[in-house]
This record gives structure tokens, sequence and C-alpha cells, in this order.
């Protein structure tokens, strides 16, 4: 499977693959920027929980990423800006995870995201 965070992949395609095939799809897409990212395998992670949240069609991912692209930022840009909300939920969970995963505040936080924050 090729990887290109500008279109995206196609959600079957994108579906029917195994979580190592997105992994390395995502990571071969980044291999000239590996230099310039500090842990490029958590890198690709985060890029592959927001790609299976758009294959999955969760509103408040597609909300954020329609709006995102749609105030000018490319659609690489606005991944990693959900990725954003996505390891600031995770850190959260790290901290207390009796408290559990809080869909509410994370879909919150999805909102509140603008292009004018990632500029």
């Amino acid at each position: 499977m090729r990887y290109d965070a500008t279109v995206g992949p196609n959600p079957g395609e994108w579906k029917s693959s195994d979580e190592a095939e997105r992994l390395r799809a995502v990571r071969a897409h980044h291999a000239g920027d590996q230099a310039d990212l500090p842990d490029v395998r958590l890198h690709a992670a985060l890029h592959v929980v927001v790609e299976n949240q758009i294959a999955e069609g969760h509103k408040a991912v597609l909300r954020a990423l329609e709006r995102l692209t749609a105030e000018g930022l490319d659609r690489h840009s606005a991944i990693h800006a959900i990725s954003s909300v996505v390891a600031r939920q995770m850190h959260a969970l790290l901290k207390d995870a009796a408290a559990g995963f809080d869909a509410a505040a994370y879909a919150r936080d999805l909102d509140a995201l603008s292009a004018s924050e990632r500029a």
C-alpha cells in the first residue's frame, strides 16, 4: 500500500490492510523527513490513529479535517493538528488511567482546533 498524507488513503484499502502495513506506508511517506522528526515511529503511529478514525467515519475528526482544510491548511498539516489532540488525550490517559478516555472532551478539543493556531 502507498500512503500520501496530502491526499489520504482510500478508506476501503486502508481498513483492509493491517496496522503493520499502515505504519510501513506512513513511514515510507516520511522517509525524507526522518532527520527532522524526533521519533519517526511515534509520528507514524499518530498518523495511523488519525487515518483510522477518518476511515471509520469518526464525526468529530471528519469535522476537524474539513474545517482545517477549509481554513487553509493542507491535508497533511490538518492531520498533524488532529494528531496533537490525539497526543494530548493519550497523555491525559497515561497520567490518570482510572479516569478513562473522555470522548466528549476529545470531540470538544477537535472542534476547538483552528488553522490560525497551527500557523
